[in-house]
């Protein structure tokens, strides 16, 4: 069995040399042969790179991430800002469409009489920071 020392120096090395990881604020801990990282990144997919690069080492038993990502947003701070896309695009159909978001994911739910509607309130979020992905269920009034 390898010393956490041995992991802990293979560890960093391995996120050392991962081009798409920045190893600038993290900390790596190795107990038992479990990995905990610590510290921040800019994105959830760097995080999940450095998770993968640390999962690599021989001798890793687990790894635990409490990794802060830096460029995320708050569900609340997303919500705001799609809703105020919406009214400044869609004035009349903006209070018939309801917003929720999880996780940076949007869903927009409401009726609407055109279909263009649906099609620009969805397509004026993607462009929100901090919007993972949008589930469209906004229909046509008959």
């Amino acid at each position: 069995m390898r010393s956490d020392d041995d992991i802990k120096r293979d560890v960093e090395s391995e996120l050392w040399w991962d081009p798409k990881v920045d190893t600038t604020y993290l900390v790596v801990v190795v107990r038992g042969g479990v990995v905990n990282l610590t510290g921040a990144v800019r994105t959830r997919d760097e995080q999940r790179k450095a998770e993968a690069a640390a999962k690599r080492v021989p001798g890793v038993l687990r790894v635990e991430s409490n990794l802060k990502i830096l460029d995320e947003r708050l569900d609340p701070d997303i919500e705001r800002d799609v809703v105020m896309e919406i009214r400044k695009k869609l004035p009349a159909a903006a209070p018939h469409i309801a917003v929720k978001v999880h996780d940076g994911w949007v869903s927009l739910e409401g009726e609407v009489e055109r279909n263009m509607q649906r099609v620009i309130a969805e397509d004026v979020i993607r462009w929100v920071k901090g919007v993972k992905g949008v589930t469209n269920n906004i229909h046509l009034k008959s």
